[in-house]
């Protein structure tokens, strides 16, 4: 599957496609961002696997397939594919939280707080304070916000950057396009994320100076250019070929232990080509 391919999300077109089959109700276990193909786990409400996935909450192991520019640093460790580098680099968390909204944002703001200072938004919801509120705070909740506005870096344009958070991500090589074949070389990877932070993989390979070829969020101009307009490569190379789920539910039989989806047609065919 596809996240967002036809304009539709990939979600909503799986409960219209179980309604359609008379399979009932779909409960989403383990979704994709929109750009990467492959796996997508989904549980059929009321069903064992539904109920034993929400008794033993966790995150199944997920593992990407994804050709990089260049080459990744050498290591004499060797994982289950191939040679492993582990990056460890901390990522700022992405999304709509309201640390990363941007001032004016009318998205992340709504009614009398659009334009209005994170920090003020923040202790108007703590004190219940109505936003107008000329009030000055109490002598606690000003301690506590300066102490928040003191550890929360700032970026040039003035706002307040989340936090950094502890990442991991293991990357082994398959395969290295040399010299010859590709300008620059190229690899592919299999990226197996150990934290959950948003869109690591991508971030991770480019922090180690291999983008993801046709990434067009996280990755290099010059690169996808190449990668799409001399090699004809048709999107984001980037795959979710493989998820291990967690031991207490593959032990009750509701579900295989290791589920696969090879590449697409697609990427398949470019990488034969």
């Amino acid at each position: 599957a596809v996240a967002g391919r036809g304009g539709a999300p990939l979600v909503k077109l799986l409960e219209d496609w179980a309604a359609l089959k008379a399979i009932g109700p779909l409960h989403c276990v383990s979704a994709l961002k929109a750009d990467p193909s492959g796996l997508v786990l989904f549980a059929r409400r009321g069903s064992e696997f539904a109920s034993v996935s929400s008794r033993h909450p966790a995150e199944p192991c997920r593992r990407f397939v994804a050709l990089v520019a260049g080459r990744l640093p050498s290591s004499e460790e060797r994982g289950r594919f191939g040679p492993i580098v582990r990056c460890k680099e901390p990522l700022r968390q992405l999304g709509s939280s309201a640390n990363s909204a941007q001032p004016g944002d009318p998205s992340q703001a709504s009614g009398e707080q659009a334009g209005m200072p994170i920090c003020s938004q923040a202790l108007a919801a703590r004190t219940g304070e109505s936003v107008g509120a000329r009030k000055a705070p109490s002598a606690e909740a000003a301690e506590e916000s300066a102490v928040k506005l003191a550890v929360a870096p700032v970026s040039t344009k003035g706002q307040r950057k989340p936090p950094k958070l502890p990442a991991l991500t293991e990357i082994e090589t398959l395969y290295i396009f040399g010299e010859d074949v590709v300008p620059g070389a190229a690899s592919l990877v299999i990226a197996t994320p150990k934290t959950k932070v948003a869109e690591q993989v991508r971030r991770h390979l480019l922090h180690l100076g291999c983008p993801v070829c046709g990434d067009k969020q996280f990755g290099d101009f010059r690169t996808n250019r190449r990668f799409t307009g001399v090699f004809g490569l048709p999107r984001i190379f980037i795959h979710c070929a493989e998820i291990e789920v967690p031991e207490a539910w593959a032990a009750s039989g509701s579900c295989p232990p290791v589920l696969r989806c090879p590449l697409p047609h697609e990427l398949r065919s470019f990488l034969e080509s």
